[in-house]
């Protein structure tokens, strides 16, 4: 009771014209595809561009009158944050990855459509990443990946048990981690699909 309280009063407040609080978060990236055997192909990946509309803001907190009371930000560079995940992934994968495109070769790049956590009634984290892979200058592949993966985790106090949100950069890199499985199975079936051709 005592929390509606506390967030209707805070809601009143920013009707009154006070800005949002900001809450800075880091990102972070741990590879979940294990070391293989290298393949004989080589990715030339450029950086992903950023197509969010949100700049360096990553989230909000919203109160039960769905106003803003709190921001998440994060200073570190998203379109690096993503496409150096799959940079590590695809190495660990067995490929040659190069920044340097290549003309007849293979090449990936991708649009960042969402980075994203929605705090209100629960959490809601999502990432969507547009990835296309090219031969030479045409498309052989393209999907679309999203995710919402929110992170929760179990906790125990003696006979009690509940589950809690992780942080939100927690939640971002469970979503990239899933998005990163899904692109390393799709390309390894694209590519070898189309090197039996």
């Amino acid at each position: 009771m005592k929390n509606t309280i506390y967030l209707v009063v805070g809601s009143v407040l920013c009707l009154a014209g006070c800005s949002p609080a900001k809450v800075r978060d880091n990102l972070s990236y741990s590879p979940v595809i294990e070391t293989q055997e290298k393949k004989q192909i080589t990715l030339a990946l450029e950086t992903f561009e950023d197509k969010r509309s949100e700049g360096k803001i990553i989230g909000n907190f919203k109160d039960i009158l769905g106003i803003t009371l709190a921001e998440i930000t994060t200073e570190q560079n998203i379109p690096q944050w993503i496409t150096n995940a799959i940079k590590t992934e695809l190495s660990n994968a067995g490929y040659s990855v190069v920044d340097a495109p290549l003309s007849d070769g293979y090449s990936i790049n991708g649009n960042i459509l969402r980075v994203f956590n929605k705090v209100r009634f629960g959490r809601d984290s999502s990432v969507v990443v547009e990835i296309a892979l090219k031969k030479g200058q045409e498309v052989v592949f393209n999907k679309t990946y999203e995710t919402h993966s929110n992170g929760t985790i179990n906790c125990t106090d003696g006979d009690k048990t509940w589950k809690e949100y992780t942080t939100p950069s927690e939640g971002f890199k469970l979503n990239l981690q899933e998005i990163c499985r899904e692109v390393i199975t799709d390309l390894n079936r694209e590519l070898f699909s189309t090197s039996l051709n």
